[in-house]
């Protein structure tokens, strides 16, 4: 939208011409539309929204907050900005290469020790397989697989 005020737009678009109350008023409607979808626009850029769901029991006690006359999106906000602050925001990443490249070279050693016939201690890989099973509940539980 290029004009700054109503008057403006209604100047640009009647000019040289003498327009009736109805033109003028579908003018008006149709600048106020357009106003407002530019203003949502800029809103939804600059300020990110999020759907939430509720159970019926917990709507029933936000309902409650609500006639004590708590501001509900204020409150949801204040949670969420102290949940971040209390954790830093920071979601622990996986770097899957790095553990991929491990996983082979314990399996190359593993290969090279079957071809040489070596003997070996076996706490040591009965060690390993209980750390790669640990690893493996993290992953589960971290990810839900």
């Amino acid at each position: 939208m290029q004009y700054n005020n109503l008057h403006e737009y209604l100047d640009e678009v009647f000019e040289g011409q003498d327009p009736t109350k109805l033109e003028i008023k579908q003018a008006k409607q149709d600048y106020w539309r357009d106003y407002n979808t530019q203003l949502k626009r800029r809103s939804r850029k600059n300020k990110r929204t999020f759907s939430v769901w509720f159970t019926r029991k917990e709507i029933v006690g936000i309902e409650s907050l609500k006639k004590k006359g708590v501001a509900v999106s204020s409150l949801i906000r204040r949670l969420v900005t102290n949940e971040l602050q209390t954790t830093d925001g920071v979601i622990q990443e996986i770097d899957t290469a790095v553990i991929e490249q491990q996983l082979f070279l314990i399996a190359e050693y593993l290969q090279e020790v079957l071809d040489a016939d070596l003997v070996l201690d076996t706490t040591k890989i009965e060690s390993l397989e209980l750390k790669v099973k640990e690893l493996q509940n993290i992953i589960q539980q971290d990810f839900d697989y």
